[in-house]
């Protein structure tokens, strides 16, 4: 199928750690820098929060971290982490310096979208707390990313981010640096006082050499040995989200009751928390589980209160089992929902096209031209395409829409679907 998708020397090292700590210990901190919950409807005056979202929108699509760090409640953040224990001035200045200086985050969350990626405004909720919803697409697929709110006088639009969870990573963004600043502190216990450390986060300090080994012992696929010496640790550590979703990735790597169990500890601890359905869905993609992968985006998309572009993945999956009539109605389906979903458009056309039903692909040509401001036809590759190219109806498109001859060399290379075709063994849809 043929589908397209256009479009803190301390300072340094502090910064150094940051990025070594997140790629060295994935499962550790499950947040790469770079990958919500369904609220309740409240009847409050939300005009602010939609304007702001919506500007916050088009800066991130316009690869610009500056309104995003303009109205990050970072600093708050970071006193918060380091009113919370006591250690000594160097460390804690050190830190602070680092971050402040050396971390963009703004960009971090710029670098979501990759070279062709967008993010959308999903939905505001303001119950329990202010959040502005938003989806990542890319070539490297979907992502999720809650941006909690607040009123604020200290800036021109009125509201202020005070933290944010990307669901591929499962925690948030203060949460994980929070992590970070107690990491070095399990060597240095004699210098620190804890009296002001919530319990959860004295017994992590405390635990750290575990969940190093643990980290470790998961790398080596020892995924037993992992579990083992995660039943070890103190049962409040155990339940911490970290933790939790540690042990869901390993438990997937076992599968079976394991896995089940690890899933229904987590619902019953965080039962409100869309995340889970978003890396079931990543886990059943990646054990190309088609019943378990529809299940999970069922589970998500009602957790979301409803996501378009999970149609297309939807689709993504029954054309790569070869049920094309299926996948041609998920991507109808998904362009009525929202119109404007231009990934559906492209890889319906290339359905279409693929199909041999040329005339309903070039039925949707003005609609996209109107749109996206491009004539299809530029992106469609040559050579695939010869009988397209002389159908009527492309012929008569042709006539006032000639394809743009310095356009011949810019074909688009389509996104990996969920599935390869080698995956789908000639199956057809598993009847969802």
């Amino acid at each position: 199928m043929a589908c397209f998708n256009n479009k803190p020397r301390q300072c340094k090292h502090i910064v150094g750690v940051l990025n070594a700590f997140y790629m060295k210990n994935y499962f550790l901190l499950l947040l790469a820098f770079i990958t919500i919950t369904s609220l309740q409807s409240c009847k409050k005056d939300t005009s602010n929060y939609d304007a702001f979202a919506t500007k916050l929108e088009k800066s991130i699509n316009e690869h610009n971290p500056d309104f995003f760090n303009q109205h990050f409640g970072f600093q708050a953040i970071i006193n918060n982490i380091v009113n919370s224990i006591e250690v000594p001035d160097e460390y804690r200045k050190g830190f602070e310096m680092g971050v402040q200086h050396d971390l963009n985050v703004g960009e971090t969350i710029v670098n979501l979208l990759g070279e062709d990626g967008a993010i959308k405004l999903l939905k505001i909720k303001t119950s329990p707390q202010p959040t502005a919803f938003y989806r990542v697409a890319s070539s490297q697929g979907i992502n999720y990313i809650e941006m909690y709110l607040t009123p604020s006088d200290s800036t021109e639009d009125k509201v202020l981010i005070k933290d944010f969870y990307i669901y591929r990573g499962g925690l948030t963004f203060s949460s994980t640096l929070q992590r970070l600043y107690y990491s070095p502190l399990a060597n240095k216990l004699d210098s620190v006082k804890m009296n002001k450390t919530p319990s959860t986060e004295q017994a992590f300090i405390r635990n750290l050499a575990k969940i190093d080994t643990l980290t470790g012992l998961a790398e080596q696929k020892k995924y037993d040995e992992a579990l083992a010496l995660y039943a070890t640790m103190p049962k409040a550590l155990q339940q911490d989200k970290m933790l939790q979703v540690m042990r869901l990735n390993i438990a997937h790597q076992m599968g079976g009751k394991t896995y089940d169990d690890a899933i229904e500890e987590y619902q019953n601890l965080f039962p409100n928390d869309a995340a889970l359905a978003y890396m079931q869905m990543n886990m059943a993609m990646a054990d190309h589980d088609s019943l378990k992968l529809y299940t999970s985006i069922d589970a998500l998309d009602k957790s979301i209160g409803g996501d378009p572009y999970l149609d297309i993945i939807r689709s993504d999956i029954s054309y790569s089992y070869q049920n094309t009539v299926k996948a041609r109605s998920y991507l109808e389906n998904a362009i009525k929902t929202d119109p404007d979903l231009e990934d559906a458009y492209w890889r319906l056309v290339g359905l279409l096209i693929d199909g041999g039903k040329y005339d309903d692909a070039v039925a949707y040509f003005p609609k996209m031209k109107e749109l996206f401001k491009v004539n299809p036809a530029n992106f469609l590759p040559r050579d695939e395409y010869n009988a397209f190219w002389q159908a009527e109806s492309y012929k008569k498109w042709a006539e006032k829409n000639p394809i743009d001859s310095s356009m011949l060399d810019a074909q688009q290379i389509a996104p990996q679907m969920p599935f390869d075709e080698e995956g789908a063994d000639g199956h057809e849809g598993h009847g969802h």
